[in-house]
This record gives C-alpha cells, structure tokens and sequence, in this order.
C-alpha cells in the first residue's frame, strides 16, 4: 500500500475500481457520517426531553457494560484478522463467539447478587431498575465486536456501514419515541440503545450466516479452535489486561464523577465528551478499522513506517483545527444547540478538547502495538494511563471541585497520549524531531482564527455570531485542505467526487 511522496495512497485508473486504504476509511466513514449526523441532529431533542440525570443513569449502564464488554471475546476477536488462512481465521472467529456466550452467562449472577453493591458505590440508586439489562447487551455487544472483524478481514467495509446507520436509526429512534411518550428517565436512552445496537448485531449476523454458513461448516472444528487457542493465548492472558486497563482508565471519570459528586454532573461531563468524539468518531473510527489489516500488510512487505506516518499526517490535518475551534467556542456552541441550561457541558468539552486531539491521532496507529505482537508495552502504556487518570480524578474529588477533577484528567491524558505517539512512530523509524514538526505545522494555521474568536469573547459576542463563524471557519479549512494536501485530495478523486462536479 506504500506509495511515493507525489502519490501516497494508489489512485485507481479506472474510476469504477475505488478499492484501498483511503477508499475503504471512507466507505466506512460514510456509513459513521449518516449514523452521526442522525446523532447530532436528534440531540437537541433529546436534552430538551430527558435531564442530565437521566444522561447519567445511561452512561453508567454502558459504563459497566464497557468494562466487561471490552474482554467479552477475551481478544481473541483482534487475532481473526491476523491468520493467513480463512480457515484458521474462520476458527477463531468460532473461538470468539464461544467465549461470548460463556461470559454473557455467568455474567447473570454477579449483576443480579451485587447489584445493590454496585448501585450504591456509584450513588445511583436509580440504576437497580436497569441494571439486569446488562448480559443481554454483552451478548449483543460481544456478538457484534466478533462478527465485526470477521467482515474488516473480508473487507467488506461497506455493510459495516449499513450496521452503523441501523445502530443510529434504531437507537435515536427508540430513544426520542421515548422521551415524546413520557419514558424521560435513564431508562428510556438505555432501551433505545438496546435496541440500536440489537439491529446493527441482526445485520452483521444475518450477512454472515448467508454468505459463509457452509465455509464454516467445513472448516471450524473443535481441534481448529483449540488450535488457534493455544496460538494466540496471549491475547486473553496479556491483551485482555492491557484492554480491560484501558476501558477502565476510559470510564473512570464517570464512576468516579458519579461517586464523588452526583450522576446529575456526570450527565454534564457524558453529553459534553459524546458531542466532542462525535466528529472524531466519523473518521477515526473507520481509520482504525481500516488501518489494522493494512498496518498488518505493510509490516510482512516491510512499509509500515511509509504508511504510519501518512496516516499521522491525515489525523493531524483532520482533528488539530476543528477541535482547537471547540477548545474557545464549545460553550457558546453548546448554548445555541442545547439551551443555556447545558453550557456547564460545553466548558467540559472546552477541557478536554486538545485531550482529545491526541487520543484521535494515537487510537488508531496504537494497533502498531497488535501488530507487532508489543503486548507488553501496550500493557505498560494502559496501565500507566489508568494510574494517572485515578490520580487526577481523586484529587478534584477530594478537593470537591468536579472542573478541576476534569481539567487534570485532560492535562494527564494529553500528555501520556502525545508521548506514546512520538514513541510508536518512533519505533517505525519516523524522528521524534518529524513527529513535532509535523504537529507544529498542524497548529500553525489555526493560529489566525483562534486569534479572532479571542477578540470576539473578548468584545463579548452574542453565542449566535460565534457558533456561526466557527462553523463557517471549519468548513473553509476543510475545503483548504481538501484542495491542498495531496493525500486527501487524492482521496477526493478516488471517490469520484471531483469528477462528478467537474462533469456538469
């Protein structure tokens, strides 16, 4: 997939082969941009019907689903891409679903026996009501996670965007048909979410079992399972570790929100961090689900340190001026949209905007890590992400100072996230002394437009005239880049884009 400087990514001659790398992140983003644009277009309803409590009932539910969600194939799903053989992967995907299925079950229990435990350290005794929901929506979950990277290995990106635009349609539907039904309390976002994520599983499981029933009735066997078992035991004794350390150190702001302060602030902090990722989750998303196989090509044809920083260069591009946008205008932004009752949400989202700067770039090329089997560092990295999270949450806790609990989770996260990217492109061979000039050169434009939003705070703007000129100051900068970078603009005419607009 390594090209030369002049073409970074390989354009395909005849424009009916969009196939590749670029062509594939945005098969999926295009599926990502339907479900988000659905997402942002219904939230204003939402938090016109349902109240921050009841956001934060809902993100306690998911954050327990989370922590044991994220061992629910005990990483076995990340090892189907890897086999050169569909045999062997077609095992481990069996392996997968098995191991879903035995963690969904004795799951039952330890929800049911602790849920008055569970519910009272999180001072949200409003959960006991949904807090049984839980197996069933790992198994949901656990379900879709497997079938998912069966799918990435056959590359069939295109209906893993059809199952995000069926998760949008079905949970957003769910959901407002709930509020507008009188069904205002946590209760209500959960179930619809359920029942989004039961239609996105439904669409992958029903493909699969149409196109490759027989293939896997003739390769997957007990002793083809325990044999992909024993090959990569350790992603479930290694991996699992380092995943459930990172899933942890992700929720821990909002167990530890909910249980120093009140699910109420926590519904503050849940809709400021979803409305941040939402943009970022149209592209990093399909990047990573992309960038796996891709990286995992590269490495056997020795071009994994080419396509890495490539990709940097992309995300740098991507993220650094929308979000540092949303880092001087996300309160106001969040007042127009949301109503003056939500702007708390957007000083959240002011905090932890260049955070997520960095989270974005290092998601996706953190599968460095998988790909050259680096468990171990990837085990370290979590683990110290998780002991300094805990350490900037307890202090603001302990001082009783929820912004400041917030604004020391976001300097600790941004600088671990920004040292392990210079660290893993480091270890593809790229300079650290590249990696920063690349990232300085990614802040230098934004320089001007932060420098008006300044002077309008400063002059004390109405929330309107700023909220519009940020909007507008983003699109402009897309369409800059778009016209500028060789690599997106390569991506524009793969996509057929150009030539349908030149053509009239």
């Amino acid at each position: 997939m390594a090209g030369t400087e002049e073409e970074p990514f390989p354009v395909e001659r005849d424009a009916r082969k969009k196939s590749g790398l670029i062509y594939n992140i945005f098969i999926l983003a295009g599926g990502t941009f339907i479900a988000q644009v659905l997402s942002v277009l219904v939230a204003p309803i939402l938090t016109r019907l349902f109240s921050p409590e009841a956001y934060g009932i809902f993100v306690l539910f998911f954050t327990l689903v989370a922590l044991v969600g994220v061992i629910i194939c005990m990483r076995y799903e990340l090892t189907i891409v890897l086999p050169e053989k569909d045999e062997d992967a077609a095992n481990l995907l069996g392996l997968s679903i098995i191991v879903v299925c035995f963690i969904s079950l004795a799951s039952i229990p330890v929800f049911f026996i602790g849920a008055p435990y569970i519910t009272a350290w999180l001072n949200a005794p409003g959960l006991a009501h949904y807090i049984w929901l839980v197996p069933p929506a790992l198994f949901i979950s656990g379900m879709f996670t497997a079938l998912s990277y069966w799918i990435t290995r056959k590359k069939q990106f295109r209906l893993l965007s059809i199952a995000t635009i069926g998760n949008s349609v079905g949970t957003n539907g769910l959901q407002v048909g709930a509020g507008f039904a009188g069904y205002i309390t946590g209760g209500g976002l959960i179930v619809g979410s359920l029942v989004g994520g039961v239609v996105s599983a439904a669409i992958l499981i029903g493909n699969t079992l149409q196109q490759d029933l027989d293939f896997f009735r003739h390769h997957i066997s007990l002793s083809g399972m325990r044999a992909g078992f024993r090959r990569y035991m350790k992603f479930p004794l290694i991996d699992s570790w380092s995943a459930l350390i990172n899933t942890l150190s992700w929720r821990l702001p909002e167990l530890l929100l909910a249980a120093f302060f009140s699910p109420v602030f926590l519904g503050y902090y849940a809709l400021g961090f979803r409305i941040l990722k939402m943009p970022m989750n149209l592209i990093g998303n399909s990047i990573s689900q992309v960038f796996f196989p891709s990286a995992s090509e590269a490495h056997h044809a020795g071009t994994l340190g080419i396509l890495v920083e490539k990709i940097f260069r992309v995300l740098l591009k991507l993220s650094v001026f929308p979000l540092l946008v949303l880092t001087f205008v996300a309160d106001d932004m969040f007042v127009v949209f949301f109503g003056e009752t939500w702007r708390l949400a957007g000083v959240i989202s002011q905090f932890l905007s260049v955070w997520i700067i960095f989270w974005f770039i290092s998601s996706p090329i953190s599968t460095i890590i998988t790909v050259h089997e680096k468990l171990k560092f990837g085990f370290k990295l979590s683990t110290l992400n998780l002991v300094t999270r805990f350490i900037s949450l307890t202090i603001g806790g302990i001082l009783g100072s929820p912004l400041l609990a917030i604004g020391l989770f976001s300097i600790s996260g941004m600088l671990l996230y920004a040292i392990s990217c210079f660290i893993i492109l480091h270890f593809v061979g790229i300079p650290y002394a590249r990696t920063l000039r690349h990232i300085l050169q990614a802040t230098a434009i934004f320089i001007p437009a932060g420098a008006v939003f300044l002077l309008m705070k400063y002059l004390g703007i109405s929330s309107l005239v700023i909220t519009g000129t940020a909007i507008i100051a983003v699109l402009l900068y897309y369409g800059y880049i778009i016209r500028t970078d060789i690599t997106i603009s390569q991506l524009w005419k793969q996509l057929g884009i150009v030539e349908r607009f030149t053509s009239r």
